[in-house]
């Protein structure tokens, strides 16, 4: 079993400070182990093709409203989903068959979280339970290609994502038109391996419910032992920035610790934790039969090279991540 293991160093000043807990980020880097991306049909390097600007040859609206809708593009080899304006969810096209193709994704963010997933999670977990809060185009639950299930507020959403974004129901059970907060009165009694969220509100901001104390220790409830929780969040701008650095300081108030991993060249940043212990380790041989498993064309390990570890200052925690 390979973990990532770098030099780690203290930054020079606390990040964040106050009366009940100081926080310090431990930094690590480190070079991809192949350039398995080169053969990505979704690089970054084709996302000129769907990207805000690129040329719109079909859309289809929701039936209810006119804020959802799918649009194609580069000859039929895209498919974005459009939230109020946003890209919610990018899906590649085998133009032949007009079949979605789920072995990689066009958000550089999805492949991060998937990553992530295939290097926390316990492989001797013989039927994971996922969960999953928003469901956008379903790029993520169908790249991870596992039995899960799904809560989405916005139906019209959910109907284009099956109707023009490939999601599976047989492995995607999609709750919709109901509040992510309510995940539990969908599924009561029900605790999970792992819990992504990825809720935009539309101003696409990630509204405040989702980052305070009572979310969050609601989410401990509903892990299993071990359990992880993996989180999309946003960066850049003032406003991305505060509720980013908030909900920091929660995550690791509430799970003792989280991981901070940026996504390469988009605005978003994914946070991890795990219930009952603070010690995130990626296993990057894991991460590398996950992908393999599911016939991935992108590079999990990349993904993985650049992340901050940040604690409370608590010397066993910080003991905990300095092993690494």
């Amino acid at each position: 079993m390979l973990f990532l293991s770098n030099p780690i160093f203290f930054t020079a000043a606390p990040v964040f400070l106050s009366a009940a807990s100081v926080l310090f980020i431990l930094k690590t880097d480190e070079e991809p182990f192949y350039p398995l991306d080169t053969l990505d049909p979704a690089g970054w390097h084709r996302s000129k093709e769907w990207l805000p600007g690129a040329q719109i040859e079909q859309q289809y609206f929701s039936r209810t409203k006119k804020s959802v809708s799918v649009t194609t593009h580069s000859s039929g080899t895209w498919r974005t989903l459009r939230r109020f304006g946003s890209i919610q969810s990018v899906t590649l096209q085998n133009v032949t068959t007009d079949e979605a193709i789920h072995t990689t994704a066009g958000n550089e963010y999805v492949k991060v979280m998937a990553s992530a997933y295939a290097a926390l999670t316990i492989e001797s977990s013989k039927n994971p339970s996922i969960l999953h809060l928003g469901l956008g185009g379903g790029s993520l639950p169908m790249l991870l290609g596992e039995s899960c299930r799904a809560v989405e507020l916005d139906t019209d959403v959910v109907n284009l994502a099956i109707e023009y974004c490939g999601v599976d129901t047989e492995i995607v059970n999609v709750i919709s038109g109901v509040n992510a907060l309510d995940h539990k009165q969908c599924f009561p009694n029900k605790h999970y391996s792992c819990i992504f969220i990825d809720v935009f509100g539309n101003d696409n901001n990630v509204p405040q419910d989702f980052f305070e104390h009572n979310f969050l220790k609601g989410l401990l409830t509903s892990l299993e032992k071990d359990g992880i929780v993996i989180a999309n969040f946003h960066r850049g701008n003032q406003v991305e920035n505060n509720i980013l650095n908030l909900a920091i300081r929660t995550y690791t108030e509430v799970f003792g610790a989280c991981v901070k991993i940026p996504s390469r060249y988009q605005g978003n940043v994914i946070l991890c934790a795990r219930k009952g212990n603070v010690k995130l380790e990626f296993d990057l041989e894991s991460a590398t039969r996950f992908g393999e498993k599911k016939g991935w064309t992108f590079d999990p390990i990349s993904r993985l090279r650049k992340f901050d570890t940040i604690v409370e200052n608590q010397p066993s925690m910080i003991h905990n991540i300095m092993s690494f």
